[in-house]
């Protein structure tokens, strides 16, 4: 199989990756238009409760309105230092070059093939040259890339509110591997997808309202010889709280594993997707995770913070 087959299989998996996204987004908008008058709705009921109850709605919106300013000077205070500190990524290099380096019978390396990058907020794929579309992005590099997701409460107390979405991430990395294998065996694979970036989350949750701050990153890895095999979850960071004020650095040398079984001469896709939720419900809520800030593009990228890079072990057992 040539370079252009090989090609050909990667434009039809990734249509097919493409196309789901934007059905699920459509879905997912779908039900928030259904939600949106009913949450109005019972808003402007809470509130006339809480009036009869004689409670000082007016004292209450000026408490979320200082809840919002608080937000404002909490990120203008914890951001940057996140965003400008370096990360342990000249570490992770040196532990990767000594792992990779092992000689270990029957085992090869593969570099990613492609990326694609997918958000249903195109900001959160800023900094990453290569073929643009709506929803996605093809980097020119497909081995260092810069993604993020945030979003901001809405300007109410939160009750009721739609929750995390149903959907899929608010920002996906799929990296793309291929191999054709050289025997017809059990094939153990490994793929190991640094992450280097930082994490926001703030709420104020109180007795008169329905605050919360969420944020989730997984890793789905999957492999396709004929026909998918199957999807291996990996969840690496979940936080979901009404009373939270956190900013912190987050560096993770993933190591995604898959064992399956594959047959000699024919091509074999190994797909894996970084997955960013966020969620914030209420004034002054926030959630962030980014992977985007300072990521150098260039040959030299120690100590640099903010981006995914990644590489693929395979090793046979025979």
């Amino acid at each position: 199989m040539d370079l252009a087959d090989v090609d050909r299989l990667f434009q039809q998996l990734n249509s097919n990756v493409v196309h789901s996204y934007e059905e699920a987004l459509k879905q997912e908008q779908q039900r928030r238009e259904r939600w949106t008058q009913q949450r109005q709705r019972r808003h402007e009921q809470v509130r006339e409760i809480m009036g009869a109850s004689q409670l000082n709605l007016e004292r209450l919106d000026r408490l979320e309105q200082e809840d919002e300013a608080a937000l404002g000077d909490f990120l203008r205070m914890e951001r940057p230092p996140l965003a400008e500190r370096s990360s342990h990524l000249r570490e992770s290099a040196k532990k990767r070059a000594l792992y990779t380096g092992l000689q270990v019978p029957n085992r090869s390396l593969s570099t990613v093939y492609a990326a694609t990058l997918l958000a249903k907020d195109h900001t959160n794929l800023t900094g990453n040259p290569g073929e643009q579309g709506n929803p996605w992005v093809l980097p020119w590099n497909p081995g260092r890339v810069k993604v993020k997701a945030a979003e901001t409460g809405l300007n109410n107390w939160g009750c009721p509110d739609l929750g995390p979405s149903q959907g899929p991430g608010h920002t996906q990395a799929v990296f793309w591997f291929v191999f054709t294998p050289d025997r017809t065996a059990m094939w153990n694979l490994l793929a190991l997808i640094d992450l280097y970036g930082f994490y926001i989350l703030r709420a104020n949750d109180e007795w008169w309202n329905c605050k919360d701050s969420w944020v989730s990153v997984e890793a789905i890895m999957d492999v396709y010889q004929y026909y998918w095999n199957g999807q291996k979850h990996f969840p690496l960071l979940h936080i979901d709280a009404g009373n939270i004020n956190v900013a912190q650095l987050y560096d993770d040398a993933g190591q995604f594993d898959y064992q399956v079984g594959l047959r000699a001469g024919d091509l074999a896709f190994v797909r894996v997707i970084t997955s960013i939720g966020v969620y914030a419900q209420g004034g002054g809520s926030y959630s962030e995770v980014n992977f985007s800030t300072h990521c150098l593009t260039g040959e030299s990228y120690f100590g640099e913070r903010g981006c995914l890079m990644n590489n693929l072990t395979l090793a046979r057992f025979v």
